[in-house]
């Protein structure tokens, strides 16, 4: 009983510790770049920060805000009312906290992997001239992806100890929603996002301009790891009854991932397309934009399972006692 007692506990220290961690990343310097140039080219340096970009010349400086960093900091005060919720209904075994757990541990680790991902394709573009630095806020996301993702697996593992064996007659729609959803989210990896800054073309994986070679992106990853998270979801479902809890356990988990990294691309991308330089969007936003909508039905669809079965246990649960209490 003291082991599972623990185990429960887990999730919401691990969410409160993510909190922390995108706190403090929010509030210190993520990235410095800066160009040594001539009389005719002064210096130019350029600091990504948690809330701003700011881009610092002899005399002036600009700043505006970074809107895919607002997804993080609000994906941080979900895993904040997660972690509180945790504290306050788990002694009351309510589903409600377990739910919220992996869905605010899910977004983050969605959101925190794909800015990390972002952040460290642009210094090793720019590190080989020795013109990028890492800040500390930097290490803080990094430290995010981590501790989300062990507080995304124990609650899940929490789910499917309290799940009763569920019936099987949605198991295909859950199954059919992730695979369709992940297969799309594969092919707009691979499609054009935007012109973009001197861009000819630019998707998650690659972006080639008209005066240089094709540059790494490292984002697309982060939907490799979506599409990984919801392939393992399937198998768990087509298993048996006995995965079938931690199936719809990790395909909230997936479609809760899934949503924080599309959305934090296409925050990006919709804010890119204020520039001038920008003529529209591209195919890839379009397709993000179904597998969005594809992994909130996904999700919503998890919750309502989990929470009917965990309603089914408690009712058996009351009435298994009262009978005890009869006799």
């Amino acid at each position: 009983m003291a082991e599972v007692r623990i185990s429960m506990r887990l999730p919401g220290v691990f969410l409160g510790l993510v909190a922390v961690l995108v706190a403090l990343a929010c509030g210190l310097r993520w990235l410095r770049f800066w160009s040594m140039g001539d009389s005719l080219s002064p210096e130019v340096r350029s600091e990504v920060w948690g809330w701003r970009h700011v881009l610092i010349q002899p005399g002036r400086a600009e700043s505006t805000v970074s809107w895919p960093n607002v997804m993080l900091v609000l994906a941080g005060l979900a895993a904040l009312l997660a972690a509180v919720l945790s504290v306050r209904t788990r002694a009351r075994s309510g589903d409600l906290d377990l739910i919220a757990e992996i869905a605010a541990s899910s977004l983050v680790f969605g959101i925190s992997l794909t800015r990390v991902l972002g952040l460290a394709a642009a210094w090793i573009q720019d590190n080989h001239s020795g013109a990028a630095q890492v800040g500390p806020g930097f290490w803080a996301l990094v430290a995010c992806v981590p501790v989300a993702l062990l507080a995304m697996s124990t609650s899940a593992w929490a789910i499917d100890r309290r799940m009763p064996c569920l019936e099987a007659r949605t198991d295909h729609l859950i199954g059919e929603l992730l695979g369709t959803t992940a297969i799309v989210a594969m092919i707009a990896s691979i499609c054009p996002l935007d012109t973009a800054f001197g861009y000819i073309k630019r998707t998650s994986w690659t972006a080639s301009g008209r005066e240089f070679g094709p540059v790494m992106q490292l984002v697309g990853i982060a939907l490799v790891v979506s599409v990984v998270i919801s392939a393992a979801a399937v198998v768990l479902l087509v298993i048996g009854p006995r995965t079938r809890g931690r199936g719809y356990a990790l395909g909230l988990a997936a479609a809760l991932t899934t949503i924080g990294v599309v959305s934090t691309l296409l925050v990006d991308t919709i804010a890119d397309l204020f520039e001038p330089q920008v003529s529209g969007p591209g195919a890839g936003v379009w397709l993000l934009a179904v597998v969005l909508v594809g992994s909130i039905v996904t999700g919503g669809a998890c919750v309502k399972v989990i929470a009917h079965s965990m309603d089914t246990e408690s009712v058996t649960s009351v009435t298994v006692t009262g009978a005890k209490v009869t006799r």
